[in-house]
């Protein structure tokens, strides 16, 4: 169910932590170590989710997959996938 106001708010947040992040690495605050950079992920975004390799069928649901116009610019989605084959 489409909820706008939820949507909102997650955009709101996505650009607070956004610019969090960017004052971070412009006042030079980021952790050289990865294990660092690990857990402000964590506190920042939650768990942190591992990815597969490779993707397989049913990784996500067909239904799910919407087709994007290629001459226009993708702004509204931040994780693309796609469907290709090997020739």
């Amino acid at each position: 169910m489409y909820n706008p106001g939820m949507q909102l708010i997650v955009l709101t947040l996505a650009l607070v932590v956004s610019l969090i992040k960017r004052g971070a690495v412009r006042f030079r605050f980021m952790p050289r170590s990865m294990k660092a950079k690990q857990f402000l992920k964590r506190v920042f975004l939650g768990k942190l989710t591992p990815l597969p390799y490779e993707l397989t069928d049913g990784t996500v649901p067909e239904g799910s997959l919407i087709p994007l116009d290629e001459e226009k610019p993708v702004t509204r989605y931040k994780i693309i996938y796609a469907v290709a084959q090997k020739r």
